[in-house]
């Protein structure tokens, strides 16, 4: 069999990595699709230490003004190279003050610098396309994430609010991790488990030609939180997307600092070198008040939370997004998943006869939030319904967890 031949590569992203103290080079982590003669690609992780970066300065017979310029004849300038850790003393050099040790807004807000506003991860991952013209970009490529919590008390009338269940889809793949004591003394779990798979989504498994459901049993919660990840890092998905992620990261974040667990080394690939870890979670603002005073206050889906760390992918909230989608539309009544699904999915008007002639086809009705004959006394979604659910029927709510990732993927794949 001839060797497929790579034509070029495409960039999904880069992240920067700042210079360790005990280091003289910072890196760029860059994940790309390579491409080949045969139409296929894959994705790819390259580690870039010490690029150069451009930035320009106004020759001293230019400098007779005060106001910044927005546009400035390239003639006009001396052009510069370094890289994005010795950015600031370059510039300092180059402004003739490395002598100056004060507030670096001094310089950097100089009226006679350009090229400094963008970043030096905009600025690798344009040099890559534009030298990689001739390759097809492709669709970002999505994995969906999401967490259930111990909701039921003990003697003390307290929740521990462990994580109990974890999966993470994407589109023919699934992993779903759950905590052995969740399942108590359930007997033959995973048996039971794959069971309630087929009987549940067995049709949705075979319309996305699912093969294996990557599913385990572990002692610790750390296992239950930290394998969903170990797998997006092997899979490399660009985006990782959490329906409402500012529930699922602040509780993962907090439950780690409890068991002892450094997010950079759970977050971060693994083939980053310790030194260049990180790990960032940033809440978007609650509230903004305009030039007139006047305090306004977002509703969660119009907050946008961001989460930086070297990986493959991106961490984004799926229900933002959809929000900002759709910011034209106007405010929904609810960004709830089982709601936006109703909105997106409206049942067919032949739905009963598509039920009799293609049995196997997925209706819109349903792509919604999972539900159990045995709970439909209790209204879904409210926390009597998860008590119910988790101390009653632990191996469904296990199902109940993946399908929550399924129908994420689906809005995804339909908007």
């Amino acid at each position: 069999m001839q060797e497929k031949k790579r034509i070029g590569i495409e960039c999904k992203n880069v992240i920067y990595c700042p210079k360790p103290e005990n280091l003289d080079f910072d890196l760029h982590l860059v994940k790309v699709n390579v491409h080949y003669d045969d139409g296929t690609y894959e994705p790819k992780l390259i580690k870039k230490t010490n690029h150069q970066r451009n930035f320009w300065i106004a020759k001293r017979r230019e400098q007779n003004y005060q106001e910044k310029k927005e546009r400035f004849p390239i003639d006009g300038l001396d052009e510069y190279k370094t890289t994005e850790h010795e950015l600031q003393e370059s510039i300092k050099r180059a402004l003739d003050m490395g002598w100056y040790n004060g507030n670096p807004n001094k310089f950097m807000n100089s009226p006679y610098l350009f090229g400094t506003d963008i970043s030096s991860s905009a600025v690798l991952k344009e040099e890559i396309r534009r030298a990689n013209r001739h390759v097809k970009e492709t669709y970002n490529s999505v994995a969906v994430y999401d967490i259930e919590t111990n909701v039921l008390t003990g003697p003390d009338g307290k929740t521990d609010q462990r994580v109990i269940c974890s999966s993470l889809t994407f589109k023919d793949k699934i992993c779903t991790t759950v905590l052995k004591s969740f399942l108590g003394d359930i007997r033959d779990p995973l048996q039971k488990l794959h069971a309630a798979l087929e009987r549940y989504l067995g049709r949705f498994v075979k319309a996305r030609k699912i093969k294996e459901w990557d599913l385990h049993i572990f002692d610790d919660e750390r296992d239950v939180i930290a394998f969903p990840f170990q797998r997006a890092h092997e899979w490399r998905p660009d985006f990782v997307t959490i329906w409402n992620i500012n529930y699922d990261i602040p509780h993962i974040l907090k439950r780690m600092e409890l068991l002892g667990m450094n997010p950079e080394d759970v977050f971060c690939d693994p083939a980053i070198d310790k030194e260049f870890r990180y790990f960032r979670y940033t809440e978007g603002p609650a509230r903004k008040t305009s030039n007139a005073g006047v305090t306004i206050n977002f509703i969660p889906a119009e907050r946008w939370h961001t989460a930086e760390f070297p990986a493959s992918f991106y961490l984004i909230d799926s229900m933002c997004v959809y929000q900002k989608l759709r910011v034209h539309k106007g405010k929904l009544a609810s960004y709830g998943l089982d709601f936006i699904l109703g909105v997106e999915f409206q049942k067919e008007k032949n739905a009963e006869q598509l039920r009799i002639e293609q049995p196997d086809k997925i209706l819109a009705e349903e792509i919604r939030k999972l539900k159990f004959p045995e709970a439909d006394h209790i209204p879904g979604g409210t926390i009597e319904w998860h008590k119910f659910m988790q101390e009653r029927y632990p191996v469904e709510y296990c199902v109940y967890n993946v399908f929550d990732c399924i129908t994420v993927e689906l809005l995804d794949e339909k908007i």
